[in-house]
């Protein structure tokens, strides 16, 4: 639930796409330009045999620019090369330990609400409010990060010219 995939074939070899990022690595060296001023920060980009790992974090310049890693793999096909794109939202552990807090403040303010006050309809509506508004507010920031993940992985692929 956490990850998509989706795929996308291109006639160039993998090798002529790490050439063309190892290129826009070396460009970026030498502009030094501060990384949040460019749209694809290439220098983060951790590249191993055949994948690209890409992580992204919230920032103060950009809170909702999405949180999660990005994962190119590569792999040869007989015209080019096919490339599956990953992407994770969040980390494992940020996702156990929101969970944890949310279900967390759910019971305590539902434990709390039942046994202070009489049971009616208000309170219930209380309740009911009280477990939409937080699991509503999470979900929409888990579609919001996943969107901004994935508007970033097709950036990538554009400005690589993979189509």
């Amino acid at each position: 639930m956490l990850q998509k995939t989706y795929t996308v074939s291109t006639s160039k070899s993998a090798d002529d796409i790490f050439a063309d990022i190892a290129v826009k690595i070396a460009q970026e060296n030498q502009e030094k330009t501060s990384d949040w001023l460019q749209p694809i920060n290439y220098r983060s980009f951790k590249i191993t045999k055949n994948q690209i790992t890409i992580e992204r974090n919230l920032s103060m310049s950009d809170p909702l620019r999405g949180w999660g890693t990005i994962y190119f793999k590569f792999d040869p096909i007989k015209d080019g090369t096919l490339v599956t794109c990953t992407i994770e939202l969040f980390t494992r552990y940020a996702n156990l330990i929101g969970l944890t807090l949310l279900l967390s403040y759910l019971l305590i303010i539902t434990i709390f609400l039942l046994a202070v006050c009489k049971i009616t309809s208000g309170i219930l509506l209380l309740l009911g409010t009280t477990w939409t508004a937080p699991i509503l507010i999470a979900y929409i920031l888990y579609r919001l990060f996943r969107n901004n993940l994935e508007s970033y992985s097709k950036e990538i692929l554009a400005d690589l010219m993979i189509k």
